[in-house]
């Protein structure tokens, strides 16, 4: 069973608790996700068509974006976001295909503690609440971070050598892994 995802109205009937999807956060932040979302939608929206973007953090959660304006939701318990369809679907008809992400590394200069950073985008557009883990050459874990709304994830590491760092996003359910080898300079 699909749970669609369209137009203001449903986002009124959502909170009237007639429909799904629904919010799983309190207002405050839901108004904070939606405030740091905002670099996800388009200015001006399509004449034909609605638009969706996914948040980083999880496959059940997404935007949809009315003139730059983006309305953060999550998909009912159990169910994704299809992002082939604009719908929440069932795991197992929520693909990945058509929504691949990029993740780019920064050249770092050495020193004591470096800042290492790195962009996921979807489609060209940040992804917002990325897991990022940034990985020696051994592959052991420096540091963590999760993307603002520019799709940047930055943390400081100790220990980072001439043969640089990987950046690396898991993805999930809907959103495709990637990867990307920072490099670092004396």
């Amino acid at each position: 069973m699909r749970t669609p995802v369209k137009s203001l109205a449903v986002l009124a009937a959502a909170t009237l608790g007639l429909i799904s999807p629904v919010w799983t956060a309190t207002a405050v932040e839901s108004a904070e996700r939606s405030q740091q979302a905002l670099r996800v939608c388009p200015a001006v929206d399509p004449e034909d068509a609605s638009v969706y973007a996914p948040l980083g953090n999880t496959a059940a959660g997404f935007a949809e974006c009315s003139n730059g304006v983006p309305y953060v939701m999550d998909c009912p318990q159990g169910l994704l976001f299809n992002l082939r369809l604009n719908v929440c679907d069932w795991p197992r008809n929520a693909e990945k295909e058509g929504a691949e992400t990029r993740l780019t590394a920064a050249a770092v200069t050495l020193s004591p503690t470096t800042e290492l950073s790195a962009v996921v985008t979807w489609e060209d557009k940040p992804l917002y609440q990325a897991p990022v883990v940034f990985l020696d050459p051994q592959g052991s874990a420096l540091c963590h971070a999760e993307t603002d709304d520019t799709g940047r994830a930055a943390c400081e590491a100790e220990g980072v050598t001439e043969a640089g760092y990987t950046a690396a996003y898991a993805g999930t359910e809907t959103l495709t892994t990637a990867n990307a080898r920072g490099t670092a300079r004396s």
